[in-house]
């Protein structure tokens, strides 16, 4: 049932004539990228793309069928890791944990019965509880207001529009997420552990009925569903990057849902709401004399990037860094005498009370600061 996941996920890049390649792979020509994968680069074309999914879903299929394991696991490793390095702001929990899973596959014996590493889903579900516990979350935010907005589906609806819905939602998620990895890993009482793989189903099917996450339910069910036989040469266990790497941001200064230090890889899921408001900004000196510096002119953000990338770049730092250092690069080889690019960011997280605040200075220069020193020196604090 693994590769239908495949499947599934290469299949939604080319419905709808492809839309979602266009809006998260192809971009305005920019693209956010992970330290070290700058190399990776988009296909040139829209039909290259759609054979690359093609591919993946035949490559989807024969998994499914048990057909040359060993290849058709690496090769979906591949396609996978492929789309998912393309652009940093596509990042998605549920992708990342289907890299863990296929490069375990990659190791697993050929035709063994094997089922999702219990270890590595109990740091999943752990990790996420833990990041629930904060003053947004127990407050019922973001999720009260997320709710609201779907008060208009059929017989759910009512239910999650009632005020009260979103503190227990809140904290059912949150001792979900805390308790079902020890019930799940026990042993010993057969009957406890399939209420909790029943819990699980449950769980995630409402949260895809709710807010529609991709494949994320689809992997977790399959994986409960496959938790009862052998397991076979994953590596059960072998999880000291995935205990690790969800707590780098405690490294970091300020809370993490506002700087966004460490909060990719760490599993923290549906935490944050952060609506922004962003202008950018661009300084030219006099040719021949870097001293005498011009005003400052807007910077046309959409010349150079879609819609949704100026959206997610607006409320990630690194992501807008990452955009400075872009153009004004690409504007000084096309001869521009580029001296500075701001930004003004206003910013509401989590449906806090007050006025939007600044998330980064906008008397810094971005050009000045290299993309991967963080802490960066011009994000602002969240207020308290």
């Amino acid at each position: 049932m693994w590769g239908m996941l495949h499947f599934l996920e290469a299949a939604s890049y080319i419905a709808n004539d492809c839309n979602k390649t266009k809006t998260h792979l192809m971009g305005g020509g920019w693209q956010a990228k992970y330290w070290g994968f700058e190399w990776v680069t988009p296909y040139a074309t829209l039909d290259a793309f759609r054979a690359h999914f093609l591919v993946t879903m035949a490559l989807g299929m024969c998994m499914t069928a048990g057909l040359a394991h060993r290849p058709v696991a690496l090769a979906l490793l591949v396609s996978l890791a492929y789309t998912f390095l393309l652009d940093m702001n596509n990042y998605l929990n549920h992708i990342y944990l289907m890299l863990l899973v296929q490069a375990a596959l990659c190791l697993a014996p050929a035709n063994a019965k094997w089922a999702l590493d219990n270890w590595l889903m109990a740091i999943v579900y752990f990790y996420a509880g833990v990041a629930k516990v904060n003053e947004d979350w127990l407050r019922g935010e973001p999720l009260r207001h997320w709710l609201a907005k779907r008060g208009h589906l059929p017989l759910l609806g009512p239910l999650l529009a009632w005020e009260p819905s979103a503190l227990a939602f809140s904290y059912a998620g949150l001792a979900f997420d805390l308790l079902i990895p020890f019930v799940l890993l026990q042993r010993r009482d057969w009957r406890l552990r399939g209420a909790g793989i029943a819990a699980s189903l449950g769980f995630h099917l409402l949260n895809k009925l709710i807010f529609g996450i991709g494949v994320f339910p689809w992997m977790v069910d399959i994986s409960s569903a496959e938790s009862t036989k052998k397991e076979a040469g994953a590596g059960e266990g072998r999880g000291g990057d995935s205990i690790a790497l969800p707590l780098r941001h405690l490294l970091y200064p300020g809370d993490v849902t506002w700087t966004e230090y460490g909060h990719r890889f760490s599993w923290r899921m549906k935490l944050r709401n952060k609506a922004c408001q962003m202008e950018m900004f661009i300084e030219r000196h006099q040719p021949f004399n870097p001293s005498s510096i011009l005003p400052r002119e807007p910077l046309a953000v959409e010349r150079y990037v879609t819609r949704r990338q100026a959206r997610k770049m607006a409320s990630r730092p690194d992501s807008l860094q990452q955009f400075a250092l872009y153009v004004g690069q690409l504007l000084r080889d096309r001869g521009e005498h580029v001296a500075g690019i701001y930004a003004t960011c206003n910013c509401t997280l989590n449906y806090r009370p007050g006025d939007r605040q600044p998330l980064v200075d906008p008397t810094h220069n971005l050009l000045l600061h290299d993309a991967w020193a963080w802490p960066y020196a011009f994000v602002t604090p969240a207020a308290a």
